[in-house]
């Protein structure tokens, strides 16, 4: 039986009703996702700095993007990340 893919936003459609649980939601999403970059980035092997320069930004940053401190990255900035660190599709 092939296994459906559930999206998490059908998932949660019931939680997210409230303005309070959608921004605890955002907040634990924005963590892992930073945590998850940290990580990746690690395994890779640059430094922050390193990383930095093959994105054409500063290192702060890149800390930044690592610490998801309430800023919302951008697709686009997510693809630079990960095109920096040397990924060109699919799951890393």
């Amino acid at each position: 039986m092939k296994r459906r893919l559930t999206r998490v936003e059908e998932f949660f459609k019931d939680d997210l009703d409230t303005p309070e649980l959608r921004k605890a939601y955002r907040e634990v999403l924005d963590e892992e996702l930073g945590e998850f970059l940290k990580s990746l980035r690690r395994r890779r092997g640059p430094t922050q700095q390193a990383l930095a320069e093959r994105m054409g930004l500063n290192r702060s940053r890149v800390a930044q993007i690592e610490g998801a401190e309430g800023l919302s990255l951008s697709l686009e900035t997510l693809v630079r990340y990960a095109s920096a660190l040397g990924h060109r599709g699919g799951i890393p």
